[in-house]
């Protein structure tokens, strides 16, 4: 049977000296120099003696430490591991923040410097135009002139009087100063104007950012024969002035707004135009079949065929405000209305040829005490829908409510406030089971709530409030990513989970609402009544984004 380790037997101080006796003051093993030391005014025993009385606990320990003491270690252990590898990932992150920041100021500086080149240019080539026109004009005037006295000197005395009136008549036209065109031009060269002062070290340091340092604890590796240590010694009091420059630094989303490389084509399927406002799109199923909700009127289109005009149909008037409305599994299309207690379901009823179509109660909704936001289709559970309800005492409380057909409610969650939603418009839900919120308040920046399975708040994009103009109107899920239409700023945006803008694309209208088919077809609908049927090209193979700036 192995011994215990040379460095429980000796005596920490004395490297030499055995340790006999245990102090219990010091609740250590010492040695004879100890015992006439530091330890000589503490009250100590024989090792032998306080081994005798710690027999039977020591005896226990084999059973607790397999039981209880080493779990718990091990556990540790792996947190630990988990801990180092996520901090090392936001080590990674960070630094390839600052990359992507130094990449968009290059970009940004690219620009400018384009401007500012094209705007010499461009005066450049104004000003040479200016030096032609001056030019041809003085030759032109010198070649009349040198004609006119050709002219003069063949003719000598035999010139008529008429034709010397003539001459002399031009030739003082020719001779005589024009201010406007005999002037020769001297337009001033553009100043390029440089402050040396931008380009320091201080000034540059504010442009790419700085990292705020922050307090961590720090460990030292134990020997494998760990000796015994005495008590650790309080450690002094920092002054609150100085703990104030450490304190940790939370890590927030990294979210970006910036150009990507390797950008897929968005490509537009199919386009065709309304002749009314456009209030909500709602795709069928498969292919590229969609109901559009055009103020008042519920219409369907068919964009299947290739090089057909698409043409919306009516098929029902609302005489209700409708809230956004989504397709159950069987791609019925069902519709909320605002301040109203039910759920309607548009019926369709096939009789020869001819359909006809009503609406019907899909779901009943028995509240009194909040009124209906928003809801979307369950990805997770069949015939079941999930409908966001707002209390009418209090704005901020918002309830999470599940339905199935015929039934009435399922399921109930009260979000907590730190959610932040406010004015939910629209909401879906991925296969994983989290749930996707739409936020659109009144006169200020819109954003998306993301919920976790637990309901808890797994990401708000953007999560800062921004000098930009955004104003989302609509958006959908494609596989691990999120389409967002920015009427804001006439964009389409491309985000990952993690919040990070994987693309942008310009729209060239402003967007009224968007949504994601079955087949991660993007519809959009704009200003002008027109709808575009648009698709990531090259699907689920997205530019890695190189960028992590704060939105």
């Amino acid at each position: 049977m192995a011994s215990v380790s040379r460095s429980w037997s000796f005596c920490e101080k004395h490297e030499s000296e055995e340790v006999r006796f245990y102090c219990n003051d010091c609740k250590s093993l010492i040695c004879d120099d100890c015992i006439v030391g530091v330890h000589k005014t503490h009250k100590f025993m024989k090792s032998k003696e306080y081994g005798s009385s710690r027999r039977e606990q020591i005896l226990k320990y084999p059973s607790v430490a397999g039981n209880t003491t080493i779990p718990k270690i091990q556990k540790i252990i792996t947190e630990a591991s988990e801990s180092k590898s996520k901090y090392s990932d936001t080590i990674m992150d960070e630094t390839e923040s600052i990359k992507s920041k130094r990449k968009l100021i290059d970009t940004t500086l690219d620009v400018l410097q384009k401007e500012l080149v094209d705007n010499l240019n461009k005066t450049d080539q104004e000003t040479r135009q200016l030096y032609d026109i001056f030019i041809k004009n003085q030759e032109f005037k010198v070649e009349r002139i040198q004609k006119l006295v050709e002219e003069i000197k063949s003719k000598g005395s035999d010139i008529p009087d008429t034709d010397i009136a003539k001459y002399d008549v031009a030739l003082e036209n020719l001779i005589k100063l024009d201010p406007h065109k005999d002037t020769m031009p001297s337009p001033k060269p553009p100043q390029y104007i440089f402050t040396d002062e931008n380009v320091k070290k201080e000034k540059l340091q504010k442009l790419i950012g700085y990292i705020e340092h922050v307090e961590s604890s720090q460990y030292e590796e134990l020997p494998h024969d760990l000796p015994l240590r005495p008590p650790e010694k309080p450690k002094p009091k920092i002054p609150e002035d100085y703990r104030g420059y450490l304190k940790p630094k939370t890590l927030p989303v990294t979210e970006s707004y910036d150009e990507v490389k390797l950008k897929q084509e968005f490509k537009v399927l199919r386009s065709f135009e309304t002749k009314n406002k456009i209030s909500y799109i709602v795709p069928k199923g498969q292919g590229l079949e969609a109901w559009v909700i055009l103020g008042d009127s519920v219409t369907e289109v068919d964009c299947t065929e290739q090089n057909t005009e698409i043409i919306p149909t009516p098929v029902k008037t609302l005489d209700q405000n409708p809230i956004l409305p989504c397709i159950n599994k069987n791609n019925e299309l069902l519709i909320g209305f605002q301040n109203k207690s039910s759920i309607k379901q548009l019926q369709i009823t096939q009789k020869s040829k001819r359909k006809s179509y009503s609406f019907n109660t899909g779901i009943n909704i028995s509240s009194s005490k909040s009124v209906l936001a928003c809801f979307c289709t369950s990805a997770i559970a069949d015939e079941e829908q999930i409908a966001c309800f707002q209390d009418k005492a209090a704005t901020e409380n918002h309830i999470l409510r599940w339905y199935l057909k015929g039934k009435q409610k399922k399921q109930e969650i009260y979000l907590t406030s730190d959610i932040e939603l406010e004015n939910p418009i629209q909401m879906c839900q991925n296969t994983d089971g989290e749930i996707f919120i739409l936020c659109r308040p009144e006169g200020k920046q819109s954003w998306i709530i993301i919920l976790n399975k637990s309901y808890e708040k797994k990401l708000k994009y953007p999560s800062k409030t921004s000098a930009k103009n955004i104003d989302f109107v609509g958006f959908g899920l494609i596989k691990t990513h999120v389409t967002i239409s920015d009427r804001g700023n006439s964009e389409q945006l491309l985000i990952d989970m993690h919040g990070l803008v994987i693309q942008r694309d310009k729209h060239d209208v402003l967007p009224v609402c968007c949504v994601v088919d079955r087949s991660s077809n993007v519809w959009v609908g704009f200003d002008d009544g027109r709808v575009k049927v648009i698709n990531y090209q090259t699907e689920n193979e997205y530019a890695v984004a190189h960028s992590a700036t704060k939105f």
